[in-house]
Parts: C-alpha cells; structure tokens; sequence
C-alpha cells in the first residue's frame, strides 16, 4: 500500500501545493517502480497524475477510467481523485469517475456503497436533487452510511423545500443519533409558515408556528412571526409574550423588535397585563410597574429611554440609536429636536445603506435577517450588528 500512499500526494498537490508538482511525480515514478502494481498500470497512474497536474483533468479522467484497472486496492484512490474533483468546483468529471466505479464488479459490498454515496453527493452538489434522492434513499439501509444518507436527505429536501420530508428525516436522525435536531425541525416548520403567511392564511400559520414552538419554545423566528401576527390582530398582550421570549433568547435581537415593543407597551389595552411580563424579563433594567398605559405616556417614555440607554452602553449599534431618538424625539420638553431630527434622518440614510446583520458562523454580511445564511447554509446564524 505503500504506493497508493505516494500516489495521493500529488492528489494533494494538486489542490494547493502547486508548486512542489514536480517533486511529487518523481517521487510517485519512484514509488510505483517499487510497488507491486504492474509496469503498465504504474506508467498509466503516472500519466494520469501528471495530467491532472498539468492542467489536463479531462485527460486524467480518461486515462484513468480507460486505462487504469479498479481493483480493491485502487478504490480508495479513484475515491479521493473524484472527491478532489468535486470540492474544487468540477462536479461533472467528479461525476464519470465515480459513476464509472459503479460498473465493476471487483467491488465489495461495502466499497461499493462508498462509492455510491459519493456518488449522489456529486449529483448533490451538481442540483440533480432527484438522482440523489434515490441514491441515499438506497442507502439509509445500510449499516454503515445510514446516519449519513439521512443527513444527506435532510439537505435534499432543504433545497426541494419539502419541508415535511426534511422534518420526518430530521426527527429520523435524532431518533438514530440521540442528537437532538430540535433547532432545525422549528425552523422548517418557520418555512412553511412563512409561506401561509404569504399567501394570507394566518390560522394556518399560527398552527404551524404553535408547533415549532412546541418543538423549541425558545425559537426566536417563531416568537417573532406569531408576536407580529398578534400585534397586527392588535393581541398586544400577546405579542408582549413572544417579545419577552425573543429578549430573554436573545437580547441582540432587541434593535428588530423594538418598535413594535414600544408601541405594545403603549397600548392602553395592555395596562395591567403588561406588568408581570415586564417583571419576568428584567425588573433592573426594564420598565417595572409604574410602566401602565394609566400612568401616563410621558413617564412610560422616561422608563424606555432609561432602558434603551443601558442597552447602547452594553450593545450599541446605529439601529438602536435611532430608536433611542425616536424615544427622545417624542419628549415635549426635549430641547435641540430638529438637530436630534436631523441625526435620527441621517442615521436611517446609513442604515439603509451599511450591513445591519452578520453570520456569526462564516462572517457574512447583509443588509436584512435571513434566516439560513445564503453561504454557510447554517440555520439562525445571522444575528444583528
């Protein structure tokens, strides 16, 4: 084996040590003269490589699927050439290799189960979700790649958007894993309610978000659409609930709820309900119970300032700052209020214009919440700048 080790090196290269090529084929020429491959194959791995090397990989995979003989000992490198092809881009000869291997007979059970499941992460990777499907479908039986052909269906049916399917396979894999996938199976269920939303079934909705939170009571996409929902039903006392939820998950996500929270709190209608919940998120630093619609606006106002000051000082960013104007704007006795207008006006231009959100797991930056990040595909990463 002591050849196949010799012959990945190149493989390697080929990825990011371009420059050290060279040494590499002399080494891999000296490695297969030692070998127990014959003359002939060692002289066809060696054109091969050097191909690929040279910026020929057409002319590798040819060579290699034409001339070079599969055998068990030679799977593991077809395996690792076409995986090589696939990570950088090249799906499509990625593809031919390995469909290619699926055609000898020469192959254990095992390998050629290895062979197929990098097979439909080609045909992942390439969008032919349909080929994939029934690949890992084949594959979930499978003692050794069941765990991985339902993970693997899992993202088939993200990008299907079959959110139902993507739910039964998750609640598969946590049943197989014990890995709880509470945090994904909440969000698909946010995805189809989403859609109701859309199209204006709400009831709907509602009954879809009620079962995500069932799933993860702390879900903060969740407790944000069903307190909008309610806010826009003028349920303030129940959109105040959500809110709370979504501060005490979260508090980074205050600047996203905070217009809509200052006005539930507003609402005359809320009045004495309104004072456990704000107890419950944090009597030092919010409203306690002097904040009543009954006590009067102005002094509800003196309280959110006073709240939304600590927030800047712990988490400032230039969204809170301006509904911080907002608040101070709204003071009669405020003096300076068109300079503080004309900061506020200035600070929405920015906005508009800087990243407000970023992805705390690959950094991207963006402009508005989305909840998978659009490069990392990672669910609930994206957070408030």
């Amino acid at each position: 084996m002591e050849g196949l080790f010799w012959l990945l090196l190149p493989v390697a290269a080929y990825s990011g040590w371009y420059a050290a090529t060279k040494c590499y084929r002399q080494k891999l020429a000296e490695q297969f003269n030692k070998s127990h491959f014959k003359a002939s194959s060692a002289k066809n791995y060696n054109e091969g490589i050097g191909n690929l090397i040279n910026d020929h990989p057409d002319k590798a995979v040819d060579i290699v699927i034409d001339k070079v003989e599969v055998s068990p000992d030679t799977v593991e490198v077809h395996l690792a050439l076409g995986n090589l092809f696939r990570r950088n881009g090249e799906v499509s000869r990625a593809i031919r290799l390995h469909q290619n291997l699926t055609e000898k007979h020469s192959l254990s059970s095992q390998q050629r189960e290895s062979v197929l499941y990098e097979l439909g992460q080609d045909y992942l990777s390439a969008g032919l979700l349909d080929r994939a499907e029934r690949i890992f479908k084949d594959l979930v039986t499978s003692s050794h790649f069941e765990k991985l052909s339902i993970q693997a269906l899992v993202e088939v049916y993200q990008q299907e958007k079959d959110w139902m399917s993507a739910i039964a396979y998750s609640r598969r894999y946590e049943k197989l894993t014990k890995v709880s996938q509470k945090h994904l199976i909440s969000q698909f269920y946010c995805e189809m309610a989403e859609k109701k939303i859309s199209a204006g079934k709400l009831k709907r909705a509602v009954s879809l978000l009620t079962n995500a939170l069932k799933i993860d009571k702390n879900c903060v996409r969740a407790n944000l659409l069903i307190a909008n929902i309610a806010f826009e039903d003028h349920e303030y006392s129940q959109a105040l609930v959500h809110y709370k939820i979504i501060l005490e998950s979260d508090s980074g996500f205050l600047p996203e709820i905070m217009d809509n929270f200052v006005a539930c709190l507003q609402r005359h209608e809320v009045n004495k309900t309104a004072i456990p919940i704000l107890r419950s998120i944090n009597e030092e630093k919010i409203v306690n119970n002097a904040v009543v619609a009954s006590q009067g606006r102005e002094l509800f106002n003196n309280k959110a300032i006073k709240f939304v000051e600590q927030e800047l000082e712990k988490n400032a960013s230039v969204k809170l700052l301006g509904q911080y104007l907002y608040l101070k704007l709204d003071d009669p006795g405020l003096e300076n209020r068109q300079l503080l207008s004309r900061i506020k006006n200035s600070i929405s231009v920015i906005n508009k214009k800087a990243a407000n959100y970023r992805c705390k797991q690959c950094g991207l930056t963006a402009h508005s919440l989305h909840w998978q990040c659009p490069s990392c595909l990672a669910w609930s990463s994206i957070k408030p700048l």
